[in-house]
């Protein structure tokens, strides 16, 4: 997100799908809390946070959800898992990358 500030600084709308913890996720992702309310704030971003509970899909459900609200852009992070994790798992970057129909702003 930090990466992205210009932008969402300036763009007319921002809209944070702010999803739920789904419990474990079998020890492949452990990231340190972050407040994106508060970076925002700090940084004279206005965004619009709405709850959002992601669908076992969880890529085609960030694409629907982008779709929804008519955003433009999708401002997202990206993390690899070892292949055979994504088998297992899936994976939400990748399908973004084969399926978007918008414009994507990736960082990893």
């Amino acid at each position: 997100m930090h990466g992205a500030l210009p932008i969402l600084r300036a763009a007319e709308t921002v809209i944070v799908l702010d999803g739920e913890n789904r419990g474990s996720s079998g020890g492949l992702l452990h990231l340190p809390r972050f407040d994106l309310r508060r970076h925002f704030a700090n940084h004279s971003v206005t965004a619009d946070f709405q709850p959002y509970a992601a669908p076992d899909d969880r890529g085609a459900g960030l694409l629907a959800a982008a779709r929804a609200t008519g955003a433009d852009l999708i401002v997202m992070g990206a993390w690899g898992h070892s292949r055979i994790a994504e088998l297992i798992v899936g994976g939400v970057t990748r399908h973004l990358f084969q399926n978007a129909d918008r414009a994507l702003l990736v960082a990893h």
